[in-house]
């Protein structure tokens, strides 16, 4: 039996792999060009703009800050050639595509030279959102606004499309270039950022959501030192609370700036000037605890600014969120006991509750009074309440002794909030009957008793009935 040798040709498989590869190459190179035309455009990227790839930060915990650098500009570089430069500075910054600022300034100490955008973070291809200039409106100014005056520069940047920039831990936004007037004397002016917005599509960073800024100022003014015969003054400090600080339409929100004080040698305030950012302001010398009412939804920037004797100032801006909630504060409900046949002396208990059915937290006060006036003695609830029916109680112990016995109308009250919109609510009564004790030494009988009692004294009356009717006749009868 013979065997046929069987005989592999490894060149020809090698060249049908050869042809095959050939064969799908163009396949392939297709599909690649498909996906890169196709997908690539419409998946979001990052630009890092001014960052070597070692600074690229992931969004930092810190929260976002603009400030001015320098801070403080002294008299000796502007004095010898009249112009000096402000960088504004970003730090701690999310992801962005977009920034807004507004740095106002006292444009009869400072005129602006020029505006440099050319370092801003954003990278050269940014474009120009809003660009008002000194009460120059070259773009997107809105006629009357705080942003279209004199002393303002109103001014921000965007990028097309769905592109975000990840800042380095310190980047710059812009650089403002000021020319001093050096003919007049004892020259200042802060440099007030009162208006800032950053945002990246998805968040957004203002004065009333996480952002915080640091003002700077120019300082040629001299005041009274305590050892030396003058210093350059410094800025008063200004701090200012408010509550609430998300208020509704209608609803009275009081501003406290009873912290802020002067930082010159013998100052004293002068002024408060209060902006309330609706168009309305008020100026005074003792308004360190204002109020004001809001009438219209808004984010309003309201801002302090206080000037001390030497007239040195500064400015500081919150923003107030004004919306349009329900508000009510109700007396749930009030207990007395014991209510009924209570002798004087007698302790009597009173528990009040107050429900919030308010679509907001809110804070108040809960008194229990007897007939209008404070029960002596009786504490004052004050409470903070969350929204949507939430309650707290007040109990309070009413003396009775020295009372006259009669009834008592007792009142849980709490003070109706301004712009509440149901006031009927907050107030509710009930009632406590005082009566005589029975007297010592008195009778006192059964039941069994009285009712033996009782008999015989409709008997007696009945017998003496009968003898007046026949007593009647004999006088009728003749003689």
């Amino acid at each position: 039996m013979r065997f046929r040798p069987i005989r592999i040709n490894l060149q020809r498989k090698v060249d049908q792999s050869s042809m095959l590869s050939r064969r799908t190459r163009p396949i392939l190179n297709f599909t690649a060009f498909l996906f890169i035309m196709l997908v690539l455009p419409f998946a979001s990227h990052t630009i890092h703009s001014n960052a070597s790839p070692a600074s690229v930060q992931a969004a930092p915990t810190a929260s976002p800050v603009i400030r001015l650098s320098p801070a403080n500009v002294s008299v000796d570089p502007s004095r010898v050639n009249g112009t000096f430069s402000v960088s504004v500075i970003l730090v701690n910054s999310p992801p962005i595509n977009q920034w807004l600022a507004e740095v106002q300034y006292n444009y009869t100490v400072l005129k602006t030279a020029k505006i440099d955008y050319s370092n801003s973070v954003l990278g050269p291809d940014a474009q120009s959102l809003r660009n008002c200039i000194d009460g120059v409106p070259f773009q997107n100014c809105d006629s009357g606004s705080k942003g279209d005056q004199k002393g303002v520069i109103d001014v921000g940047l965007y990028i097309l499309g769905d592109v975000t920039v990840n800042p380095p831990p310190t980047a710059l936004l812009f650089k403002i270039d000021f020319s001093v007037s050096v003919s007049l004397p004892n020259l200042y002016s802060v440099l007030h950022l009162f208006g800032v917005e950053l945002d990246n599509g998805a968040l957004k960073y203002d004065l009333s959501n996480g952002l915080t800024t640091v003002d700077g100022y120019f300082n040629d003014t001299y005041c009274p030192g305590p050892s030396v015969s003058k210093v350059l003054c410094t800025p008063p400090s200004v701090d200012i609370s408010v509550s609430p600080l998300s208020p509704s339409v209608g609803r009275r929100v009081t501003f406290n700036a009873t912290s802020s004080s002067v930082t010159n040698y013998k100052a004293t305030i002068r002024s408060y000037l209060w902006t309330w950012g609706d168009g309305n302001s008020i100026d005074g010398t003792d308004l360190s605890l204002p109020t004001h009412t809001f009438t219209l939804v808004c984010n309003c920037s309201v801002t302090l600014t206080l000037t001390d004797s030497y007239g040195i100032y500064w400015s500081k801006t919150v923003v107030v969120s004004v919306h349009v909630f329900f508000v009510d504060l109700a007396i749930g409900d009030i207990s007395v006991s014991p209510a009924f046949n209570v002798y004087p002396g007698t302790p009597v208990q009173i528990t009040a509750a107050v429900i919030n059915n308010s679509t907001v937290p809110e804070n108040g006060s809960l008194t229990i009074n007897l007939e209008g006036k404070t029960i002596q003695g009786a504490p004052i609830k004050l409470f903070q309440l969350g929204a949507y029916k939430q309650v707290a109680t007040l109990t309070v112990t009413l003396d009775t002794a020295g009372l006259t016995p009669r009834v008592y109308r007792i009142d849980a009250v709490v003070p109706p909030l301004s712009g509440e919109n149901i006031t009927r609510n907050n107030i509710k009564s009930a009632h406590i009957q005082l009566i005589d004790p029975l007297l010592r030494g008195s009778l006192s009988l059964s039941l069994a008793e009285t009712t033996g009692l009782g008999i015989v004294v409709i008997a007696a009356v009945g017998f003496a009935l009968i003898r007046l009717r026949k007593k009647q006749s004999v006088l009728n009868e003749p003689l």
